[in-house]
């Protein structure tokens, strides 16, 4: 907001531009992934995509992945990963 005097040398504020506002949103929303509140679970980036929407798909075609180019250490890992539910969501 740009500050402007008056003849009473009283400041007062302008209606903010329109860049000002969205300056201050996308500083928002970068104060927001940096610092994410302590209420907010998961804590993590990796664990918020992996449950997001989108997260049981990646986690499968990862496993698929591994799976075609790894296959002794996937089905290693299928034994202590708990693929069940995430089966069960696509099949």
């Amino acid at each position: 907001m740009h500050p402007t005097e008056t003849a009473g040398d009283e400041l007062q504020l302008e209606e903010p531009l329109p860049a000002e506002l969205r300056l201050a949103e996308s500083r928002a929303e970068i104060e927001e992934l940096l610092n994410p509140g302590a209420d907010r679970f998961p804590r993590s980036q990796t664990m918020r995509l992996l449950m997001g929407r989108n997260g049981k798909a990646v986690t499968l075609g990862a496993f698929a992945a591994l799976l075609a180019f790894k296959p002794r250490l996937a089905l290693s890992l299928a034994r202590l990963l708990p693929l069940g539910p995430l089966v069960r969501r696509f099949f």
